[in-house]
């Protein structure tokens, strides 16, 4: 579990600012998915 979510916030870091906003808003939302079947 804890590396899929260190993948997705890596994916939405500061390496692409452009996709931040909607990286984060799909990250967040993966992590809640993810925490809730898990």
């Amino acid at each position: 579990m804890d590396r899929g979510t260190a993948d997705q916030r890596s994916f939405g870091g500061s390496s692409r600012p452009m996709m931040t906003r909607a990286g984060n808003d799909m990250t967040m939302q993966r992590d809640e998915m993810l925490r809730s079947g898990a």
